[in-house]
Formats: C-alpha cells, sequence, structure tokens
C-alpha cells in the first residue's frame, strides 16, 4: 500500500508539473552543456529571455566555432508560439555577441488567420522546432512544422471501444536571421498532410542545402502547386500525390516544383527517410508500395 502511496503522490506531482508547462508557468530552463580540451574544461550556457517563456530551441557549431542557435517563445504555453528568437555565444568566453527577439507581426499572422484574429495577437499552435541552417554570412535559417495527433475513441454497443489516430503534418515556416540577431523575413510554405493510423509513415519533409539556396521536399497533391501563402490545400494521400521540391533563396523567396509523379514512379516517397551526402550534396531518394521499394539520387 505504501508503494502504491508513493507512486500516487509522485503521479500528482508529475500532473501539476505538466500543468504548469502547459499553461504558460515555466517549471523548466534550456541549458547548453559543452567540454572542450578531452573533457577538461566544461561550460555550461543558460537560454533564457525576461519575461518570455521559450517553446523550442535548437542550437549548432557554426564554422566559427561558436555557439548559435534560435527558437520559438510564447505567452501562454508549450503548445503555441507568439514570436521566435536568436542567440549566438562564443565558445571561449562564454560571452552572448549577437542576441534578437521578434514577436510575429499581423501580416504574418494573416496568412494563417483571419484578420480579427490576427489584429489580436493570436498564437500559432503546435510548431515543433526542425531544423537549424547555417548561411556564408554568419547568419541562421529556422525551419518549424506544424505537427499534432488527434485521437477518437468510439463505444460500440457491445462496450468495445475502438480508437483512431489522426496525424497531422502541416504548414512549413522558415525565419531568416542575420548574424547579429535580427530577422531578415519570415515566410511561410502551405502544406497539408493529414493520415489515420500511420504515425505519419509518408508525411513530413526532408531538408537539402546547396550554395545559397536549401530545398524542402515532401509529398503533396499536384493541385497545390500553384497556392503560393493563403489557400485551400488538398491532401496529398492517393495515386493522385506526387513528391515535390521548394528552392529556398537567402531573401525567402521560394518556388515549388514537381520532382515526380508517385503514380508514374509506383511507389510513394518518404522524405522521413531521405539523406543528403556530404561529399557531393546529392540527395538519396527513396519510396515504397507494398513490396516495392526504390532509390534514387537528386543532384543539383
Amino acid at each position: 500500500m505504501r508503494m502504491k502511496r508513493i507512486i500516487g503522490e509522485a503521479q500528482a506531482l508529475l500532473n501539476e508539473k505538466a500543468k504548469e508547462k502547459r499553461y504558460g508557468e515555466p517549471n523548466y530552463e534550456y541549458v547548453i552543456y559543452s567540454w572542450r580540451n578531452g573533457g577538461e574544461d566544461r561550460n555550461e550556457y543558460h537560454v533564457n529571455f525576461p519575461d518570455k517563456f521559450i517553446t523550442d530551441f535548437v542550437f549548432g557549431v557554426n564554422p566559427s566555432g561558436n555557439l548559435v542557435g534560435g527558437g520559438f517563445y510564447s505567452e501562454k504555453g508549450t503548445a503555441s508560439i507568439k514570436g521566435t528568437f536568436f542567440l549566438s555565444i562564443d565558445a571561449e568566453t562564454r560571452q552572448v555577441t549577437g542576441k534578437g527577439i521578434k514577436q510575429f507581426d499581423t501580416d504574418f499572422l494573416e496568412l494563417f488567420m483571419s484578420e480579427g484574429k490576427a489584429a489580436k495577437g493570436r498564437e500559432l499552435y503546435e510548431y515543433d522546432l526542425r531544423n537549424l541552417v547555417f548561411t556564408e554570412d554568419g547568419g541562421v535559417r529556422l525551419i518549424a512544422e506544424q505537427f499534432y495527433v488527434v485521437v477518437y475513441t468510439y463505444r460500440g454497443p457491445n462496450g468495445q471501444t475502438t480508437t483512431t489516430y489522426h496525424y497531422y503534418y502541416n504548414d512549413i515556416i522558415v525565419v531568416g536571421f542575420t548574424n547579429e540577431g535580427e530577422v531578415e523575413w519570415i515566410t511561410k510554405i502551405p502544406k497539408f498532410q493529414h493520415t489515420v493510423n500511420d504515425q505519419g509513415y509518408f508525411s513530413s519533409f526532408t531538408l537539402a542545402t546547396n550554395n545559397d539556396k536549401f530545398y524542402i521536399i515532401y509529398n503533396d497533391h499536384p493541385d497545390n502547386l500553384n497556392v503560393k501563402e493563403k489557400g485551400r490545400l488538398k491532401n496529398y494521400l492517393g495515386k493522385e500525390s506526387v513528391t515535390v521540391m521548394v528552392s529556398i533563396s537567402q531573401d525567402g523567396e521560394w518556388k515549388k516544383s514537381i520532382v515526380f509523379d508517385n503514380k508514374e514512379e509506383e511507389i510513394y516517397s518518404r522524405p522521413k527517410v531521405m539523406q543528403q551526402f556530404e561529399s557531393n550534396g546529392d540527395i538519396i531518394v527513396y519510396g515504397e508500395k507494398r513490396k516495392t521499394y526504390r532509390f534514387g539520387a537528386l543532384r543539383f
């Protein structure tokens, strides 16, 4: 009985902590730990912005050897985002060399919602940071994707229950920062992927870079090819799906094109498992359909 009571108390504490995190009372912070000189020198870097709740953060080591990262913040909780931030830290001195933060403006929010909601500063929901890309001039690009799961449970007349999982991998947000932490541009790439009970097997995207551009590859419906920023999208499922590539320039402008027709190739591409070779920049393309498996190479 004592063990059950301890477990119950621990579960209650866990639920309370989860509630704090969910509804905007931060009970954690982001800390970067680094080891240099064979592990002899240990440093830690605290990532924080006063009065801002950091919901997501990614970082990397840039070509100069310094820590550079960015993420999103909220004023409500971990399920939504109100703006974006940038941070660069000198690895030797541990001093912040660049820092910037920006709230999403009304024009950008109107790409996702009505003018009225955008004017009220509504937050964007369920966006996960996926990638951090360094630019030649020391800036960074943040790539995020809207992802969430909706669960439906149905109880039949005989008392048995059936649970259905709906997976959504939707719009992509790309943020361009200068090396000083200023936002150069923010853009939205409209995407709609909804599947059931498959964990998003053919959904999401893969990222590739080439010189001054980077590319996002995913499955789409051909009728979405000319939907630029705001418009009704069709789901990519079925025989009509195509594999598309969005090329994004350093000024945030982007263009979508079809890589191949999934029906003609008799496979569905799997962007999540595609990889880019560092040696020559080629992307290994993989697709499957039932017992058919195919590999290919995409060369720029």
